[in-house]
């Protein structure tokens, strides 16, 4: 689950400091105006292709299957998916018996 987050910074100082902050500090993405902290600390390379969700989810799905533990609700319709690749019938099935 990403983690989003709101900050207040208040930035003050001579004109000509506060306006090289500002070019610094924030860029234009799909028409908004978006501060980006990466200017100022850059985001380490082994972070910064990774997403949130799906991955994590479905890996953790899969460890509550392989050990017959029930998965928390948000991830049951990944488990279901994996269920049946891991054990290769559907859950609701009960050993492949329709």
């Amino acid at each position: 689950m990403p983690n989003h987050v709101t900050t207040r910074c208040l930035v003050s100082g001579p004109d000509d400091a506060v306006n090289k902050f500002r070019k610094r500090a924030y860029r234009i993405e799909d028409s908004e105006t978006v501060f980006d902290f990466n200017a100022f600390v850059p985001m380490p390379a082994i972070i910064k292709n990774t997403k949130s969700g799906s991955v994590a989810e479905e890996g953790a799905a899969l460890l509550c299957i392989v050990r017959d533990r029930a998965p928390p609700f948000a991830m049951c319709e990944a488990t279901d998916e994996l269920f049946e690749l891991v054990y290769g019938y559907a859950p609701e099935t009960e050993g492949g018996a329709a």
